[in-house]
This record gives structure tokens, C-alpha cells and sequence, in this order.
């Protein structure tokens, strides 16, 4: 099926709803599941609809919405995968599925073990790789999961649910954690009052009275780093009558006041909630090791989507796809967004193409300075005059000079980005779904020149 193809059938069927997207979960068999929108999936369908027949890997099967529009819409085959058992239930049970068996098979794993995965499967390759991060609205909404604060269940906040290489509870993280630890995880997520928050927890633990479920913990957090809207309050209480006295604005100062209100509407307990769960799922390691895993099974020409919900999630595929592309070569600085102990596995998973580019650099120096092509060739490689071959030049090597001052810097773009820029939803949908406003995608596709085994190549041209 064309690109054109896929884009007139969601003209025609609206929001899939026929293809039962917008349906619930399945009750039957003791299934929970809530209502559940996959975020995106007109623009999913039109990145992979070109892929023809080709396997697409849903990293993150969820309530299957992807899934289920790409085996619609396109002729792709899907292979799913997740660490959640009731989702593994949920597409054992639906007919859709079933229905699908020939171009559709689902595992349960991690997607950070993908290339593992799915050589159990005899899958070697592959031509897209889907990852949609976070929690589905299925797990956020059963309050035994413990992902949210606004009913009252145990601090689980596992994606894998027990003997599945789930890890430790939220429970348990917190019984274990050290303070600097907590701290740190905190601040990553941009928990202001991060360290009293985490030494009001410790002191809990040591005095017995660590909370046992998530409405506890909610209260706890509010009443250390303020209430639901502490922030308005603290605002207003600010606002006295001298201030009011001074303001030249009254119609400015309404605005301030409304502005403050809505900046603060957000419960005090989310960055936390999200703080422990992100710890207790090493979601941000899970995220890193899940791309490079893509990288190893994709074929050329073949593309990877993301879809994040906040800025953890989004700076390591932003950073990821900048290096695939040849857009950033530098080592990643540790902040919050980027945790320092990712900047390894970022470093280990360039070092190959690290090493091309300081190669091409000294062969490029070695050639400028000697006038000639074999002498740079022997100043940076060592090898002997007249025994290096002079094979074809490498279209993906660049090389620039920005400036007089500026040092020259190297790029090999093993990808090509498939959207000029940050895509999110549109305002329809999120006027239908309300989950999807802090949604980002960015695409990628791999470039036919990639391979590693294409070297030795020679040096290349200087662009102005």
C-alpha cells in the first residue's frame, strides 16, 4: 500500500474508530484495561506505510493502537513486543489479533533485549522499529499497578508484573535507596525541593513510618513540597497590599496572577510519582540500550520512530538520532535530562564512528599539508607507500570549516531525519485525547551507506 493510500483512508474512516482504536479494553477473562488512544497514528501509518511489505517491530505493543492501524492501514508485518503480561493477554484475546495471525506475532520482553528477543524467533533484520515510550492509560488508570496517586493502591509502579524479571517494587525502591540516590533522581526529573523531599522519606523509613500505598505517599509529598496548588497559594500570599500599592497595572497584574495559576495547576506529587517510577523501571537505560538495539537489527533504508512524553525521554532519542545523523558528535554534558552513567553507553555505542572521523581527519590534514593523497594516507594510517588501494569516496563523509577560529569538526550521517522538525499531535487530537499534548515523534531512516564493512575509504571533500 502507498503513502497516498494510507493518507485516504483515515480521511475516509476519520480516527480509525473503525478499525476499533478508540474501543476499550477487553473485560472479558478478567482483562483490565481502560479506555486506551495510541497517540499519533495517522503520522505512524504514513512514516512506515512506504516500508511495503516489509517487518516493522512495535517495541511498545501497549493496547495494541499502532499495531493494529499499521497491520489496517499498511502491508506491513508487525511484530510486537512487551514487558506487560496483561498485554500479552490482551492480544492473545482480541479478534483483531487473531485475525492478523499471518502478518501479526506478539513476545513478551524487554525491547533493551530485543536483538535476543527476537533471534528466538529467527528475526535477524528489520525494516522499522516503533518505540511509543511511557505507561499506557491502561496502566495508569488500574489502581493495583500503583502508577497513579489518584486512587489508592500499592507502590508497585512495575511495567513487568511479578516473576518476570520485574525488578523491585516502588516499595522496595524506597526501603532500599540511599539519600543521595533519591536526591539525584529527584533533581533528574525536575523536582525543585528534591532533597527535602528525599530526606522527609529517608527519616520516614528510619522512624517506620514509610508510606504503604500511593494516596500515603501523595499526602506525604504534598505536605513536604506543598499543596496541589502550593504554588498559586504561595503567590498570592506574596501579593500584599504594598505590592498591590506599587503595581502600575492593575490589567498586568491580573494577568501575572492568572499565568501563576496556571503554571501551578499540576498535583505536587507527579515529579515525584514519576521520579520513582522512571528509577524503579530504568526507563531512561531501558530507552538508550533500546535504540542501540534498533541500530544493530535495522536494514538499510530502514526507519525508527519515537514517541516521547517528557524531556528525559525526548533528550536521549534527540541526542541518539543527532549522532546517527551527523549532527552531533561531541560527548554528551551529564544534566537532568541526560543522566551522566548514559554517557558510557552513548560513548561505547560511537566509538566506532569516533574513530572514523578522527581517522578522516588526520588522512584530510596529512593530505593538505603533504599536497598529496598518499601522504596523508601514510602519516594516519602507517601503512607503506603504494600498497593502500584507492577505493571510491564515501558520499556520507563531510567535513567543514565554519570559521577562522573555529577548529574543523567531522560528521558521518549514517541516518537521515524524516521530519524537518520535532513533530507533535495536532489540535484535534488532542482536544479528543488530552494524554497526547506532550507527545513528540521524530523519525529517522538508515542510510545505504552505513555499513562498517565499507571501509577503508578515502578521505573527504572539503565543503565550503
Amino acid at each position: 500500500m502507498q503513502k497516498n493510500d494510507a493518507q485516504k483512508s483515515y480521511s475516509q474512516e476519520g480516527d480509525l474508530q473503525e478499525g476499533g482504536l478508540q474501543e476499550g479494553g477487553l473485560q472479558e477473562g478478567g482483562l483490565h484495561s481502560g479506555l486506551h488512544s495510541s497517540v499519533m497514528t495517522q503520522e505512524v501509518v504514513e512514516l512506515f506505510a512506504p516500508l511495503g511489505e516489509g517487518l516493522v517491530l512495535d517495541a511498545t505493543f501497549g493496547r495494541g493502537g499502532h499495531a493494529r492501524a499499521l497491520l489496517t492501514h499498511t502491508s506491513c508485518r508487525v511484530f510486537a513486543i512487551d514487558c506487560d503480561r496483561e498485554a500479552i493477554e490482551y492480544a492473545h484475546a482480541h479478534p483483531f489479533f487473531r485475525k492478523c495471525a499471518e502478518r501479526f506475532a506478539i513476545a513478551q520482553g524487554f525491547f533493551a533485549n530485543a536483538s535476543e528477543l527476537l533471534a528466538t524467533h529467527d528475526i535477524h533484520a528489520l525494516d522499522g522499529v516503533l518505540f511509543d515510550y511511557g505507561i499506557s492509560s491502561a496502566q495508569l488508570d488500574n489502581p493495583e499497578r500503583g502508577f497513579s496517586f489518584q486512587r489508592k493502591g500499592p507502590l508497585d509502579m512495575r511495567m513487568a508484573q511479578q516473576g518476570e524479571s520485574a525488578g523491585e517494587s516502588a516499595l522496595e525502591f524506597l526501603q532500599n535507596v540511599s539519600l543521595e540516590t533519591l536526591v539525584e533522581q529527584f533533581r533528574k526529573c525536575g523536582e525543585k525541593k528534591a532533597r527535602k523531599l528525599a530526606k522527609t522519606l529517608i527519616t520516614a523509613r528510619q522512624q517506620g513510618r514509610l508510606p504503604q500505598d500511593t494516596q500515603e505517599l501523595a499526602e506525604l509529598i504534598r505536605n513536604t513540597v506543598g499543596g496541589k496548588m502550593s504554588g498559586a497559594r504561595s503567590a498570592k500570599a506574596r501579593n500584599t497590599k504594598a505590592g498591590n500599592a506599587q503595581a502600575k497595572n492593575t490589567k498586568a497584574r491580573n494577568t501575572k496572577a492568572r499565568n501563576t495559576k496556571a503554571r501551578n495547576t499540576k498535583d505536587s506529587a507527579t515529579l515525584a510519582f514519576m521520579a520513582i517510577r522512571i528509577a524503579v523501571n530504568n526507563e531512561l537505560e531501558q530507552i538508550a540500550e533500546g535504540l542501540l538495539q534498533a541500530d544493530k537489527l535495522l536494514k538499510d533504508k530502514g526507519r525508527i520512530a519515537a514517541i516521547s512524553f517528557h524531556s528525559l525521554e525526548d533528550r536521549i532519542v534527540k541526542r541518539q538520532f543527532a549522532l546517527w545523523t551527523g549532527r552531533r558528535l561531541d560527548e554528551p554534558t551529564p544534566s537532568r535530562h541526560h543522566p551522566s552513567k548514559l554517557d558510557i553507553a552513548y560513548l561505547d555505542a560511537a566509538y566506532n564512528d569516533r574513530q572514523l572521523v578522527e581517522g578522516t581527519m588526520a588522512l584530510e590534514a596529512g593530505a593538505l599539508e603533504a599536497g598529496a593523497l598518499e601522504a596523508g594516507a601514510l602519516a594516519a594510517e602507517g601503512l607503506e607507500a603504494g600498497t593502500a588501494a584507492s577505493p571510491p569516496l564515501r558520499p556520507d563523509m563531510r567535513i567543514k570549516q565554519k570559521t577562522k577560529t573555529q577548529t574543523k569538526t567531522a560528521s558521518i550521517a549514517r541516518y537521515r531525519c524524516l521530519l524537518s522538525s520535532l513533530q507533535r499531535p495536532q489540535a484535534r487530537e488532542i482536544a479528543e485525547n488530552p494524554r497526547a499534548r506532550s507527545a513528540k515523534l521524530r523519525a529517522v531512516e538508515k542510510c545505504p551507506t552505513s555499513r562498517k564493512n565499507d571501509l577503508p575509504f578515502k578521505p573527504a571533500r572539503l565543503v565550503a
